[in-house]
């Protein structure tokens, strides 16, 4: 059965990029869920009837543990206390928090390049 990535999450992300919750938001020929792993596994969630971003071509995703290499300093530093990530056609866009503060990084899903903040 063909399906269609539309949308992909990464939950309590560490300095590698490695998420300890993925949500992939996908649609098949008769449904639109989310599917969600964690420890306890897969979970199949119901999801609105549409995805607002277009499908994402996941053999041309540019790989995130990669992204994190590169940008060390801005997504993986010491001080940071929590990362998630959003994945979508575009864009990879990667939350920081450091103690109070989030900022957000948005990254070329397909390069890997930096977008800077006036061009998203």
């Amino acid at each position: 059965v063909e399906k269609d990535f539309y949308y992909i999450a990464g939950k309590n992300v560490d300095p590698a990029g490695n998420a300890a919750t993925w949500i992939y938001g996908m649609k098949n020929a008769t449904e639109v869920f989310y599917l969600v792993y964690d420890v306890g596994g897969w979970q199949l969630v119901p999801a609105a009837d549409t995805f607002p971003a277009p499908a994402i071509d996941t053999g041309a995703l540019y790989n995130v543990s990669r992204i994190f290499a590169e940008n060390g300093d801005l997504v993986a530093s010491p001080s940071v206390t929590g990362r998630e990530i959003e994945i979508t056609a575009n864009t990879t866009r990667i939350l920081v928090r450091e103690g109070a503060e989030t900022k957000s990084y948005a990254f070329d899903s397909r390069t890997g390049a930096l977008i800077p903040s006036h061009e998203e």
